[in-house]
């Protein structure tokens, strides 16, 4: 029998990531009971910025308020309140706070999604 659901700590524990001034929280994980995907949120200090990365399953981010700034390849837009973007897997892109303290709610479609980092060309499981 399939279970009908998995409760997740509504209050989970930042980590801080290499990236100064952000920090994920990873919500629905593939360790937590999930199996479909991964889900969290980052929080981004003002003017914080993730280096340019890529990823081997497609994303999405929303911006629940404030305004983030999306760079996916050349193109950059500002996203605003409620406002989201879907990322297939593979194009280089990032996610800057362009305001106020922000947070964004991150899926990936895969429990267990890798992250590389354009500078170093080191991948890293995104969950690490």
């Amino acid at each position: 029998m399939e279970r009908p659901a998995v409760f997740i700590d509504p209050q989970p524990s930042r980590r801080e990531t290499a990236e100064a001034g952000c920090g994920p929280w990873h919500l629905a994980t593939g360790a937590g009971g999930a199996n479909a995907f991964l889900n969290g949120i980052t929080e981004f200090d003002p003017g914080a910025s993730l280096p340019l990365h890529h990823h081997n399953s497609q994303k999405a981010v929303v911006v629940p308020e404030r305004l983030a700034r999306c760079q996916v390849e050349e193109r950059s837009r500002d996203l605003g309140p409620n406002e989201a973007v879907v990322i297939d897997a593979g194009p280089v892109h990032r996610l800057a706070n362009a305001g106020g303290q922000l947070r964004i709610l991150f899926t990936y479609g895969s429990t267990f999604p890798a992250r590389t980092l354009m500078a170093t060309g080191v991948t890293q499981p995104v969950e690490a």
